[in-house]
């Protein structure tokens, strides 16, 4: 996220671009994508904590797909497929991305 990565933080003297598990971070990632995850995987902690199910693949709201005029099938398919998921991948950078891509 390019306003992520412009934000400054003032640590002792010095200016740092990121500040690696800081609240502001996590909370600019509500939505985890494949661009964003070069910079989440700068720190490993916080990589862990943001890849999480919810983050990725957010839950099928089943009216919202009917009132698009998706077919009960395919929502159903949309669900069990979330279902089917871990809420989070093993602890390895490639594995991460996977799960993310």
């Amino acid at each position: 996220m390019e306003a992520l990565v412009s934000y400054f933080s003032l640590v002792g003297n010095a200016f740092v671009e990121r500040v690696g598990g800081s609240k502001k971070e996590k909370a600019a990632y509500k939505k985890v994508q494949l661009s964003d995850l070069e910079d989440i995987e700068k720190d490993e902690a916080t990589a862990i904590e943001l890849i999480k199910k919810d983050r990725v693949y957010p839950v099928v709201d089943v009216g919202a797909e009917k009132d698009r005029g998706v077919s009960p099938g395919t929502a159903y398919l949309k669900t069990k497929l979330r279902a089917s998921f871990g809420n989070q991948p093993p602890n390895d950078k490639n594995k991460r991305k996977v799960f993310v891509g």
